[in-house]
């Protein structure tokens, strides 16, 4: 029994670091837009499956490459990202935490009906294949990895590492951390605290958008 419990080990190492890479994606993006914002966002995987959607219209209902997807999916994450911030938690700027949380819990809402609309009552109905699935190679123990989940992987330390250099060695990382620790000291400073705000809005919705995309492979799901 030790033994084979000792077999599961690289399985189940191969399936906690995709299954890690994913969370760590939403994560970075949510983590960043409660530092600057104060905000903690209940509409981050919504934003993520409507923008996965729009990655699925555009690859396999209208046929183009799944790069296009994703870059479409991207740019509808951020793209939400400023239209929540901008017109829904900028101007209850004055208003306490939980009524801006409370705001993005009926964007939560909104964007699971619309895309409920749009697509039907329904699941992912096709994986948006940004790169060609097949097993990439055996781990030890005979655990295979399939190219989809090493990207995962390589796509989450890539973007934890690019948003660590942003944060410490940009001058907008600067400010990032200046409005995240006092939003009053840095407005005095001269930071443009809703210019800084917005910024972590587009990006951490964008990473939510990547996140959900390179999902799409581990759900079996059929068209309907």
């Amino acid at each position: 029994m030790l033994l084979g419990g000792i077999d599961l080990i690289p399985g189940f190492t191969v399936i906690g670091l995709v299954n890690g890479g994913t969370f760590a994606l939403l994560a970075i993006g949510i983590v960043l837009i409660y530092r600057v914002s104060g905000v903690l966002n209940f509409a981050h995987g919504a934003v993520a499956m409507f923008s996965t959607f729009c990655a699925y219209q555009v690859s396999e209902r209208w046929g183009q490459p799944a790069w296009l997807g994703l870059l479409a999916a991207i740019a509808m994450g951020m793209g939400l990202g400023y239209v929540i911030e901008r017109f829904t938690i900028r101007p209850l700027a004055d208003r306490t935490a939980l009524v801006r949380t409370t705001v993005t819990i009926g964007w939560l809402l909104v964007l699971q009906e619309v895309a409920g609309i749009i697509w039907h009552k329904n699941a992912y109905h096709q994986a948006v294949k940004v790169i060609p699935l097949h097993r990439l190679f055996t781990a030890p123990g005979g655990a295979p990895v399939a190219t989809d989940q090493f990207l995962m992987v390589i796509v989450a330390l890539g973007l934890a590492a690019a948003v660590a250099a942003v944060l410490k060695v940009t001058s907008f990382g600067a400010q990032m951390r200046a409005v995240a620790d006092d939003r009053t000291a840095a407005r005095l400073w001269g930071i443009d605290v809703n210019r800084v705000t917005s910024a972590s809005w587009v990006i951490g919705s964008g990473m939510a958008a990547v996140a959900g995309v390179l999902l799409t492979p581990r759900l079996n799901f059929d068209e309907v």
